[in-house]
Formats: C-alpha cells, structure tokens, sequence
C-alpha cells in the first residue's frame, strides 16, 4: 500500500546542546481515512532512542573518530572532524557511507549547504541523510527493501540535528557511550 507522505515540524522545543533531538514523520495512507503522527526522540544524556511503542538504548559515539548513534530505531556516523568532500567513504558498524554529493536545501524560508549521504549495510537495506556539519543530520530516510523506493521520511523537528558540530565543539555528549 503507497503512502502519502506529509512533513509536518512538531512544536516541542528542543534542547540541542543538552544532546536531545526529535526527527518526524507524518503518513496519510491513500486508501484510508487513518493518519499517523510519529516521532522518534534521542537523547545522549540516557542513551536513549525512542518511538512511540518501542523504547530502546542508543549507543553514542563519544571517543570514536565519528559522531555517531547505533540503536533500532536509527544508525548514523559521520567523521569528526566534519570535512567532508564528494566520493568519500567511511565505515561504521557495519554500513558503509557515502557522501554523493552536496547540494542546497531551501526550508523554511531558510536555505542550507548539505550533504546527501548514503548508508547501505546489504543489499536491500539503505538509508539515505541530509546533513550539515552547522545544523546536523537534518533528515533521513529508511528504506528496507529496494523494490519500494517511497521509504519513510523523517524530518528534524528540534533547531539543531544530531551531531552538528558547533554544538559539540569543547563538548562531550553527556554520558553517552563512554
């Protein structure tokens, strides 16, 4: 069954420089009259990764060479350091990623330098990101199986996305992954 898929920014202001951030997704399937409304939240001070229905731990990186979260409901790292350059790649637990290019992203009024990232793990499971080194990983999109390219898009509802780097430059996340 193909869904509609419709962006919407919860109002819940976020705390980014205390390591929480919240991504988005709202879905109308066609056929019906049902909606959903899903957030996934993370936060680095409990390790936690949340949707609604599925509570679970995250691991994040904090002495590693990447930024990085690994738990159920979501798995990115992007290096450190934060320069990245079309073509390159890195490996993180398993996904290999791939920055294949950079484009500008209008939003909001609002435009944004970002990166489109690639992560494949095996052959019918992909994500794919939207990030800034300035605001973080702004979006993501988790498909399972090739065959259905719609997958499902999240989008950041907090002013701030996991590992922007001016947030944790001079800064550890707290707790997390040590």
């Amino acid at each position: 069954m193909k869904a509609i898929i419709i962006f919407a920014v919860s109002i819940w202001a976020s705390n980014a420089f205390a390591g929480e951030w919240i991504y988005s997704l709202y879905s109308m399937p066609e056929s019906s009259s049902e909606s959903g409304f899903w957030n996934i939240y993370l936060n680095d001070a409990n390790n936690a990764a949340e949707v609604p229905g599925l509570n679970g731990s995250a691991y994040f990186c904090v002495r590693e060479k990447f930024h990085c979260i690994d738990s159920e409901v979501l798995r990115f790292a992007v290096p450190r350091e934060g320069h990245l350059a079309a073509g390159q790649e890195w490996v993180f637990k398993g996904i290999k990623y791939t920055c294949a290019s950079k484009t500008k992203l209008s939003l909001m009024g609002l435009e944004h330098e970002v990166w489109l990232i690639e992560g494949v793990r095996a052959k019918h499971d992909y994500a794919n990101y939207l990030y800034s080194a300035k605001y973080g990983l702004i979006a993501f999109t988790m498909i399972q199986d090739a065959s259905f390219q719609e997958g499902e898009f999240y989008l950041l509802s907090s002013k701030k996305g996991f590992a922007a780097l001016e947030d944790y430059r001079g800064r550890q996340p707290s707790g997390a992954g040590q």
